[in-house]
């Protein structure tokens, strides 16, 4: 029975040797070479998977590192070297990003994702013609992509290409019906192209579409005051303070605030915010010129000299501090100080004609006609055909002619 079971074994092992003598066959060479392929693949997406968590969490160092190991494993993944850009891109390396996505697309030149980022290192470098090549050929490989359509839109804008970027968005707008992006960018082109109001009314669309978007609230605010929508502003504002849940208000939003409640004629409103603008941001010349500008509209002396001076000390080159302090002063009957303080003004004013006739009717009341002459005409000089202008200089001249002031002629 030992014997037996001993000469089975020499038997097996002899049929064993002879097959190790043969070798593999060629189909278990090939079995073998595609595993180790199927491993290094393997292998290589495994790091790849790993190098892109790395880089969507920030961990840019680490980032770097494991892309390399990619695409050491497969030289040849155009996708590898897309990442490794990206990763480039963020450390601000932009010669290297842009070799590694010229070598994707050297790769594979139908990736569209290579192009686009191609196109945002030629912006970062301020190249907007090539920027635009980078994300018009992203665009045409995945004319799908809506963020391509934008990217390459939004470049001719840059380029001042409006009617372009107009017939490119216009093209898209129903296979993207209901992307708040394009209308968002469309509203932009409008506004450029120097229609606030069609502009706002194109916002408001884009709003509803992504109605918790209220950073594009905020633009559309802003569109509606450019576009004298001062209700619609105030409703967008509302909006926005309503979605606040902090109970910070923002400084530049209250003013433009107090702005369209001041254009509405709610004074009482106005004044309100101002004076609240006035103490989140006292450094703000304008708030104090606008809120004493209301006071004296409002007739409130008081208030008017307290923001001449804030004006004055806040930005002393500007002329709107000195007239506003100067019609205090006439307002408390001391001409001879509004008068040198509506020269300065004047003095300081090199668009608004309001100083120099302010200083027309000081002097002419004062008795010094040709100085009011001299005023009026500054100001014909900044605004000719002004009727204001005109009409003061004119009875200006009627009255010497006259001789009510017993003074002579004006030549």
């Amino acid at each position: 029975m030992h014997r037996r079971a001993y000469m089975i074994l020499l038997s097996v092992g002899a049929s064993l040797a002879i097959a190790g003598c043969n070798g593999p066959t060629k189909a278990g060479i090939q079995a073998r070479k595609d595993a180790r392929e199927r491993i290094t693949q393997f292998s290589a997406k495994f790091v790849y998977d790993q190098a892109l968590h790395e880089y969507e969490t920030g961990q840019l160092e680490q980032a770097l590192g494991s892309v390399s190991k990619a695409i050491e494993a497969n030289p040849e993944n155009a996708e590898a070297f897309v990442l490794l850009g990206r990763v480039h891109l963020e450390m601000h390396k932009l010669d290297k990003a842009l070799l590694a996505f010229e070598t994707a697309w050297d790769i594979d030149p139908e990736l569209a994702d290579a192009h686009y980022f191609a196109g945002i290192v030629h912006q970062r470098l301020t190249d907007d013609e090539n920027a635009l090549d980078s994300y018009g050929t992203a665009f045409e490989l995945e004319s799908d992509n809506p963020q391509f359509l934008l990217a390459t839109a939004e470049t001719l804008i840059a380029l001042q290409r409006y009617e372009e970027a107009r017939a490119m968005v216009e093209d898209n707008m129903t296979r993207f019906e209901y992307n708040g992006a394009m209308r968002h960018l469309l509203g932009q082109i409008t506004l450029y192209e120097g229609d606030p109001v069609e502009a706002a009314s194109i916002y408001e669309e884009a709003s509803m579409l992504d109605p918790e978007n209220m950073s594009l609230v905020e633009e559309l605010a802003w569109v509606q005051y450019e576009a004298g929508m001062h209700s619609g502003c105030l409703a967008s504002l509302r909006q926005i303070n309503e979605a606040n849940d902090t109970g910070v208000e923002r400084a530049d939003l209250v003013h433009l605030e107090a702005r369209c409640l001041t254009l509405l004629d709610r004074t009482t409103e106005a004044h309100r915010r101002y004076l609240e603008l006035t103490r989140m941001a006292p450094e703000n010349a304008s708030a104090w010129i606008e809120f004493g500008t209301l006071a004296w509209k409002l007739g409130d002396y008081r208030r008017v000299a307290q923001c001449s001076v804030r004006a004055i000390n806040t930005a002393p080159e500007r002329f709107e501090g000195y007239m506003l302090q100067g019609l205090y002063e006439r307002h408390e009957g001391r001409l001879e100080k509004a008068i040198d303080l509506f020269r300065k003004a004047s003095e300081r004013s090199s668009e608004s004609i309001l100083p120099h006739l302010l200083l027309g009717k000081a002097l002419e009341q004062n008795g010094e006609m040709h100085g009011a002459a001299d005023a009026y005409t500054s100001a014909l000089e900044l605004s000719p055909g002004h009727n204001d202008a005109i009409a003061l200089l004119q009875g200006l001249a009627e009255s010497i002619a006259t001789g009510e002031d017993g003074r002579p002629e004006i030549d």
